[in-house]
């Protein structure tokens, strides 16, 4: 148990020679780009998720004052509350099998499929209100909720490759933090909208945006470090190392656990 304990240390200056030899431009590695694409992605789920708040006051407001008009719906309290609250049966639902699912494929392509179909169906709100009032709209929502489901799963998977230990603190952070920013932008930037160019393009331009980074992040992202095919040998190698060095410690921890219980 000693000598176990005694090799991670001796790892430890090792893992921290190699973290300085990591960077491809100031300071940064392919782990942060990584990092800033989950980013992202955190902003743009919530800018889908919240925007319909804003978006909900304009369709429904009688006393107009854009210079561009667009249809009116006359839709009950009830209604414009259930228009709101849809997103969530679906996002509640997916939320475990979703998990599941990104554990045993793809938390990437599951994530970047989840932002490609979900973005599309914001796109289609406006339209589908036209034809099918309420009802496809709370439709159209239920299943943005299904397919942002994986957001928080995948991140979460994401984050456990590619952060290493020593910088999970920080780069968890910054990812997670894209929620707040996403949810501060996301009512600024309705309003503008809707009052300068209508409140259809507050779902033209978050649709858009959600199909943009979907793709980009199936270019650029990646499962772990071993399947990026830019990434250079050291960084990969640090990042590995460093998650392995953490397993070893806790298997040495829970070992000698179990040695004392007995």
């Amino acid at each position: 148990m000693v000598l176990e304990i005694t090799a991670m240390k001796n790892e430890e200056p090792s893992i921290q020679k190699e973290k300085k030899s990591t960077k491809f431009f100031d300071g940064l590695g392919i782990r942060h780009l990584q990092i800033l694409l989950h980013f992202l992605g955190m902003v743009n789920g919530y800018c889908l998720r919240v925007s319909m708040s804003e978006a909900i006051v304009a369709m429904t407001e009688k006393n107009q004052t854009s210079d561009h008009p667009f249809e009116i719906y006359d839709w009950k309290q009830s209604e414009k509350s259930m228009i709101i609250t849809s997103f969530f049966w679906g996002y509640a639902i997916m939320q475990i099998p979703s998990g599941c699912i990104a554990a045993v494929w793809s938390a990437q392509k599951l994530l970047s499929v989840g932002a490609l179909l979900c973005g599309i169906l914001n796109f289609l709100i406006p339209t589908v209100a036209h034809y099918g009032d309420y009802i496809a709209v709370c439709i159209c929502r239920v299943g943005m909720g299904l397919c942002q489901s994986c957001l928080l799963p995948c991140i979460h998977i994401l984050l456990s490759k590619w952060a290493p230990p020593l910088e999970r603190s920080r780069l968890g952070t910054f990812a997670y933090a894209g929620a707040q920013f996403g949810t501060v932008i996301c009512f600024p930037i309705s309003g503008e909208l809707a009052a300068n160019v209508g409140w259809p393009y507050i779902f033209y331009v978050f649709g858009a945006l959600s199909i943009i980074w979907s793709i980009g992040f199936f270019i650029f992202g990646s499962d772990s470090p071993s399947k990026h095919s830019r990434i250079s040998k050291k960084e990969r190698r640090y990042i590995e190392n460093s998650l392995k060095t953490i397993n070893k410690e806790e298997k040495a921890a829970d070992k000698e656990k179990s040695d004392n219980e007995t």
